[in-house]
């Protein structure tokens, strides 16, 4: 909670304190989060990396539900089973969860991946837009917009749309969802 208000109280200082450099100039805000995922080649990139996702999730689903399952087993018959048939589910169940959680790790850490090559590709273009954009309208400044961080933003200093559609008819998707 500290943390969140003292980033807010950083960043309105930082704007407070550009304001006066800008004044009388023309600013900009630009949700490039927004922005990456709504462009043509953005949306094709997230369907994409979803169906690379899919067939992921639901094999680790069913790693989940299968050390759920010994879980349950473990518990059940934690009273009526022999000491080492029990000692032998538990430890069946032990490495059920190991492996659930080891594929859920490696899939985090594949998905991020993928998904930094996507955002990486698209932010470069993306801020060539926006800097061409901004240079050719007069802007003195675009600021990332981020909007939990920001009170009041007069529609004409939102750029995102105006930067959505330069970034789809610059970089237009040919037939098949591939550049």
């Amino acid at each position: 909670m500290r943390r969140a208000v003292l980033s807010t109280v950083l960043a309105l200082a930082t704007v407070f304190a550009a304001v006066p450099v800008f004044a009388g100039g023309k600013v900009g805000f630009v949700d490039v989060e927004r922005a990456a995922t709504t462009v043509k080649e953005g949306r094709a990139a997230l369907k994409k990396l979803g169906e690379w996702a899919k067939p992921r999730r639901k094999e680790i689903d069913t790693l989940r539900d299968k050390a759920r399952e010994l879980a349950l087993q473990v518990q059940k018959e934690q009273n009526v089973a022999g000491p080492q048939a029990l000692d032998a589910l538990k430890q069946r169940a032990i490495a059920a969860r190991r492996r659930f959680e080891d594929s859920a790790r490696e899939f985090k850490r594949q998905y991020d991946e993928k998904q930094t090559e996507f955002t990486a590709n698209v932010a470069k273009k993306m801020k060539q837009i926006v800097v061409g954009y901004a240079k050719d309208h007069g802007f003195d400044a675009v600021f990332v917009l981020k909007p939990m961080m920001l009170i009041y933003l007069k529609d004409s200093a939102d750029l995102t749309d105006a930067i959505i559609q330069e970034y789809d008819k610059q970089y237009p998707l040919k037939p098949g969802g591939s550049k």
